[in-house]
């Protein structure tokens, strides 16, 4: 992290993560922000002449391409912007115009009595508190960004007809669980080695009988002490309610409504056998995949 951040790098980054719509008059947060990267951008990039192509952009901003192609259109309709293709590389590029930069700059005007009282009243040491806080808090925003979309999208149950969640099947050769012949004390060392605090439970034909949590273990402890836990059974504290099963029948919108309400869910087939498990975390992924892929 370098020392003595400057307020404009300082303003800049709080303006993206900020919401100060009251202050912006000729221009919107957003716009602003974009221009100023756009010219930002233009000006460092000497060798391309101030050419600034959609990919840049894209990654810059870390939205997806065809949101990059509606700001860029919206901006060149306002004349902010010329939209332009290299004849030698195919590639779509972007350049400032004077209108744009005109636009820019009087809009940073009228922002400045904010910047220069930053500058004014925070020392170096508090700047650059700020300024690694704002870094990290977008660092987490970007990250999640992908994650909450995906997370929303599978609470809406858009598209769920077209999902291949049954693709997500972990085997069950593949997972931790527990026999219901299996004592508490071997237990308490399945669940500790699988890392997990909750576990399918199967009888010994494995038929799905429910779950055992380390809570469930826990609350047994408490009430009879650790005297007996090789001696008692998984049988004898199984929770039949908590984790109901799906089947492998049954559909898409079956699923995420269970998943919804669980952390994972115990699949069975015909028969009532358990065959593996789906995970709420592996679904997360493959809608945030699945979105990912839209934005290419």
């Amino acid at each position: 992290m370098e020392n003595n951040i400057t307020n404009g790098e300082l303003f800049d980054k709080f303006l993206e993560l900020s919401d100060m719509g009251s202050v912006f008059k000729i221009l919107s947060r957003f716009e602003y922000v974009i221009l100023r990267k756009l010219i930002k951008k233009a000006d460092e990039n000497v060798e391309q002449n101030g050419r600034v192509y959609l990919e840049e952009i894209k990654n810059d901003l870390n939205i997806p391409m065809p949101k990059v192609s509606e700001l860029i259109q919206a901006m060149n309709d306002e004349g902010w912007l010329a939209w332009k293709l290299d004849s030698n590389t195919r590639k779509t590029y972007i350049e400032v115009t004077e209108n744009g930069r005109e636009k820019c700059l009087l809009q940073r005007e009228g922002l400045k009595k904010i910047s220069n009282r930053i500058e004014k009243e925070l020392t170096d040491d508090e700047k650059n508190q700020i300024f690694t806080s704002i870094l990290k808090l977008g660092r987490i925003v970007n990250e999640e960004r992908g994650e909450t979309e995906a997370y929303f999208e599978l609470l809406s149950n858009k598209s769920a007809d077209n999902l291949n969640i049954i693709s997500l099947l972990k085997p069950k050769s593949t997972v931790h669980y527990l026999k219901t012949d299996y004592f508490l004390q071997k237990a308490i060392e399945i669940l500790s080695e699988s890392g997990y605090t909750t576990l399918p439970v199967v009888d010994e034909n494995g038929i799905y009988l429910g779950t055992v949590s380390d809570g469930d273990i826990l609350w047994y402890i408490n009430e009879h002490g650790m005297d007996n836990l090789d001696s008692v059974g998984v049988k004898d504290i199984v929770n039949k309610r908590r984790n109901p099963a799906v089947h492998d029948f049954d559909g898409n919108h079956t699923i995420i409504n269970y998943i919804m309400e669980q952390n994972f869910l115990c699949m069975v087939d015909d028969r009532g056998c358990f065959i593996g498990i789906i995970t709420r975390k592996d679904v997360i992924r493959y809608m945030k995949r699945r979105i990912e892929s839209r934005r290419m």
